[in-house]
């Protein structure tokens, strides 16, 4: 069994910062072309499915190599 060091908390918080940042952008594009094109809550709610998949797949880019 290998023994690799765990995340320090200086990675664990830049994982934070992604995330949010993933989201944020998701849902501030989609509020932003709702408020556009005039399309209800619709492309904010696909923001948001957007930067969830953003967030969960640049988290796991970043944690992959402490697995």
């Amino acid at each position: 069994m290998s023994s690799k060091p765990p995340p320090s908390p200086g990675t664990l918080l830049g994982m934070g910062i992604t995330a949010a940042i993933c989201l944020g952008a998701g849902i501030g594009g989609g509020y932003w072309l709702d408020a556009t094109l005039r399309t209800g809550i619709l492309l904010t709610f696909l923001g948001l499915v957007v930067g969830m998949v953003a967030a969960v797949a640049a988290v796991y880019l970043e944690i992959r190599t402490f697995l």
